[in-house]
């Protein structure tokens, strides 16, 4: 069985989608053209079901690495444990994000997609109420094979990095997992793809055309609305040409309509209480301080929350 050689496995809207352009166009490489791709959430695990997927997504043996990118494997409870048992040696690519600000993009990525109609003041109380807090951490996210579902419950959770990423370390040595974080890859692409090609056993200088361009802008509203594409779905001939395609190219089409299925315009303001930013702010504490202390990072945003791990350390003494 030929193993995937690297994983970008998350964090979702942390520009996966930029690192997962770049490392495609390197010739050495080989990658799904559907980015996400689902296979380590799914029902089937095997290394039978990886010799279907496989045979599907990758051509034949050719002495090029084989990657994949599936951000959602940062918010599946049993990923990690199943990445290792199947493929043990694969090295891992984690990409961190603002916590509050990952979790913006996702709920306005839901917006775009229609199945959310809380504001995100409403999306974030609900997902602080500590029942909501365990079924998420522990809940299955959806695959969206029929359509796109609600991941609403999720916004918070999937920003956990700390608690997500011991999870991961309990089964990977920490040499095998490279943890990166949305700024620097903005900031310097050059020196950060250079740093994941030497992660991943590459030599530096590849430097493929969308290097330091935005390969992905998020926002609020579809071109395409749900309702318009409830109606094309019910259109027999129609249906009909998409059933005959394959699921791998299906998928591959999914992932290209939601890439451009977005209406550029201005930007929505995040409009969050003083009272639910005082608790995001506390909440995320403990997870920085893990990062800070377990991993060794320091992120550029955990300034914004140094004042609340400074009150966890107090209270954990006292």
């Amino acid at each position: 069985m030929k193993a995937l050689d690297f994983m970008i496995i998350g964090a979702q809207k942390s520009a996966t989608t930029a690192l997962y352009s770049y490392l495609n166009a390197h010739p050495r490489i080989v990658m799904p053209a559907a980015k996400e791709a689902p296979f380590f959430d799914g029902e089937s695990v095997s290394e039978a079901a990886w010799e279907r997927f496989s045979r599907q997504h990758f051509p034949a043996l050719d002495g090029r690495l084989w990657g994949k990118a599936s951000p959602q494997y940062m918010g599946h409870p049993l990923a990690a444990a199943r990445i290792a048992h199947l493929m043990p040696e694969t090295r891992l690519i984690a990409i961190l994000r603002d916590p509050v600000q990952r979790a913006w993009s996702h709920y306005q990525m839901c917006r775009r997609r229609e199945v959310e109609a809380r504001s995100f003041d409403t999306a974030v109380a609900d997902c602080l109420d500590p029942m909501q807090q365990l079924l998420s951490r522990d809940g299955t996210p959806p695959r969206h094979l029929d359509g796109y579902e609600g991941e609403g419950e999720y916004y918070l959770a999937w920003s956990e990095y700390g608690r997500i990423l011991e999870n991961y370390l309990a089964f990977f040595p920490r040499p095998q997992l490279l943890v990166l974080t949305t700024e620097e890859l903005k900031r310097d692409p050059t020196a950060t793809l250079d740093r994941v090609l030497a992660f991943i056993g590459l030599a530096p200088g590849f430097r493929p055309p969308s290097l330091g361009k935005v390969v992905h802008k998020g926002g609020g509203q579809p071109v395409v609305s749900a309702a318009q594409r409830q109606r094309l779905r019910a259109v027999a001939p129609l249906r009909w040409v998409w059933q005959c395609i394959p699921e791998h190219r299906r998928e591959a089409l999914r992932y290209w309509f939601d890439q451009k299925n977005v209406r550029r315009g201005s930007a929505e303001v995040m409009e969050l209480s003083p009272r639910n930013a005082a608790r995001l702010r506390a909440h995320f504490a403990p997870d920085i301080d893990f990062l800070q202390r377990r991993l060794g990072l320091s992120p550029p945003w955990a300034l914004h929350y140094a004042s609340a791990v400074a009150n966890c350390d107090r209270e954990a003494v006292a």
